[in-house]
Parts: structure tokens; sequence; C-alpha cells
């Protein structure tokens, strides 16, 4: 997982007329209709359409997030654009809340990415309606992530038990970690060498649960980024590597865990970060360095 930094310009959301006016008839609709729920299945369905007029106009900014995104899903990291149409998910989920069953948190089909056997222990019949129409609610989700295992799962601090219909008056403190906010995720993240990844904290633990980042077909994809990024960073960090090699594989590192990379830059920089003892900003230090050192050097020659 990677974060990305600030959120892509909003203004062209925050003007547009429809925006609003289905903000406003959502928060007419559910405050007129929660105070009057009894039990958790107590719901009315987020409506698709107000007077004819669909009310999913987060689909219509997706370009938006797809570009500060870097065409990668929010959560597992895979390309979105050009493999598939890809989701404006709600990071707060809009219409109930689910928590899941950790002993039932399901399987990918053999050889699909079909999900099987996912089940909620609680469903909460509304969710977090009026994020319905917050810009920093979205995010670009790959189809898997969000369909077959994010759904509408929101981990929060606390009971599981005891938890209470979402209120707009009372935020919770989220454990699902958010692309655009300001978790590192090397300190909630641990890759093994074989593609696996450990939670170091409960935030970590619940987002790799929420979005199904122990899938296999992830593990798969990983390990072999992984073993390639393993040799690298050996051969760099070793004592008597010369320093056209240093250069040379810490120019490769550096390229694979930019946002322009195919796949995987958030897990290159936690890796690379906990195998290599040095930082990534010291990486990047590094590679300034050896550019200054190489102009220096040439203008030496000119002279």
């Amino acid at each position: 997982m990677i974060c990305f930094g600030e959120l892509p310009d909003n203004a062209k959301f925050a003007a547009d007329a429809t925006v609003n006016d289905a903000r406003t008839s959502i928060a007419d609709l559910f405050n007129a209709s929660v105070p009057t729920f009894l039990k958790d299945d107590d719901r009315i369905e987020f409506p698709a359409s107000i007077d004819g007029t669909d009310t999913n106009h987060w689909k219509r900014f997706k370009a938006e997030f797809a570009n500060a995104q870097h065409g990668r899903c929010g959560f597992c990291e895979l390309p979105v654009t050009g493999n598939q149409y890809g989701d404006v998910e709600h990071y707060r989920p809009k219409g109930m809340v689910e928590i899941l069953d950790l002993n039932r948190q399901g399987a990918e089909k053999v050889s699909l990415s079909n999900v099987e056997g996912r089940a909620a222990s609680r469903r909460i019949g509304t969710g977090y309606w009026w994020h319905a129409y917050s810009w920093n609610n979205y995010l670009l989700s790959c189809e898997i992530c969000n369909r077959g295992w994010k759904r509408n799962f929101f981990p929060v601090e606390g009971n599981p038990l005891l938890r209470q219909r979402p209120d707009e008056g009372f935020e919770e403190h989220a454990l699902l970690i958010y692309p655009f906010g300001t978790d590192n995720p090397a300190d909630h993240f641990h890759y093994e060498l074989d593609g696996r990844i450990r939670g170091r904290t409960l935030k970590g633990v619940a987002t790799i649960e929420t979005v199904g980042l122990w899938r296999p077909s992830l593990v798969v994809k990983r390990q072999t980024v992984l073993q390639t990024l393993h040799r690298l960073i050996s051969e760099m960090i070793g004592s008597d590597s010369p320093e056209k090699l240093v250069r040379s594989h810490a120019r490769t590192i550096v390229d694979q865990g930019s946002l322009e990379s195919y796949c995987f830059p958030g897990m290159t920089r936690v890796f690379f970060q906990q195998h290599a003892g040095m930082t990534w900003t010291e990486l990047e230090e590094m590679i300034t360095a050896f550019d200054n050192s190489a102009v220096v050097h040439g203008a030496v020659l000119q002279d």
C-alpha cells in the first residue's frame, strides 16, 4: 500500500450544483428517517436516483483520482487504468456498515479473483451517508479490492459488539488506512520475502484484513518483485560493492519505487527501508548526490 499525498483538486466538484443538490436531498432523507430506527437492521437504501436523477455523481470525477493515484488501486497498488474500469470507492461506506467476521474472512477461488465465504458478524443498516459527497471520502480502487473484499467493511477502534450506528456528530477512530492520509505504510506493514504481508500495528492488521491484502494472488505477484528487490538491496549495501554498482542499483530501486512504476511502489519503499538500514528519503538523497557529483566531475573534465 502507498500513500499518495495531497488529494486532487476539488474545485469542479465543490462548484457542481447537482452534487450540492444531491447532498441536500440525502441529508433531508436520512435526517428524517434515522431517528426512528431502533435495531441494527433498520435501514433505508441509499437511493440510486432522486427525482429521476442519478445520485452517483462521484463517478464523474474518476479521472481526477486516477491521475492523482497514477492509475493504480489505492489498496493493492496494482494498475487499474488500462486493465479495468475501476471504481470511485467510498472510504467510509455510505449505505450500510458491515463488521467483518474474522473467522470467515473468505478465500479466492482457485486461479480466479472471485471471493467465497467472506462474511459479516454484524450489519448496521446505515453508513456514513453524510460523507457520500465528501471529496476526502473518495479514492480509486480496483473492482476486486472494492467489491470482493472491502465491500461495506470499515473497522474502527473499540469492541465491535458495542459498535453503534454511525453518527454525523461523532467520528470514530478509523483503523483502515486512507491512501490520501498521513499514515506512513512503513510504520504499519512488514513484507516477507515470499510476498506475505504482516501488520505491525492495529491499523496495519485491520487494513490487511479489510481489503484482503493477504490474498494468494497478491502474494504471488509481490514475491516476484521482492526477490529481485532483495538481490538489488543485498548487492548495493555489500561492504565490497563497487561504486558503479551501488549507483546503478540505487537508481533501479528508486525507479521501482516511483509512483509511475508498474506495480507495488509502496511495497518497494517499505521493503527497502526494512532491509537496507536507511530511509527512502535517504536513498533519494543518495541519488541526488550521485547526480551532483557527476555534474561536478563533468565540469572538471571540460575545464
